[in-house]
């Protein structure tokens, strides 16, 4: 028949691997919470400007290159003929709320300005 097989006291080859796979996951995970995350850099001490801190309105200016488009666009229409005679602001000019553009020569063409500015 056959023999039984004792097992030797101790820890098995098995249980070594088991043991340094969890020690290494242990010691990548603590790497990566307690890494310095901190990066620096070297400048040389003329290029500084070193200056008092005071308090006053902070200006910071960002240049962007775009188009910008009007939040509404009116269109100007004369019902009865009439001409524009004279351009009060020109294109891209800063107005206040109430403000008409144009003068006309008929008063049919201020009506129908005024209707559509009131959409």
């Amino acid at each position: 028949m056959d023999t039984p097989v004792e097992r030797r006291p101790g820890i098995n080859r098995k249980h070594l691997y088991t043991i340094g796979g969890v020690a290494l996951g242990i010691a990548v995970i603590l790497y990566f919470i307690f890494r310095d995350t901190a990066s620096s850099m070297t400048v040389e001490k003329d290029r500084l400007t070193i200056a008092t801190v005071k308090q006053a309105e902070f200006n910071d200016y960002i240049r962007v290159i775009g188009q910008v488009m009007p939040s509404r666009i009116i269109y100007m229409d004369a019902i009865e003929g009439g001409r524009v005679e004279e351009r009060l602001k020109e294109e891209g000019a800063m107005v206040k709320a109430p403000f008409g553009n144009y003068r006309y020569a008929s008063h049919a063409g201020y009506q129908m300005f005024r209707c559509l500015r009131a959409e």
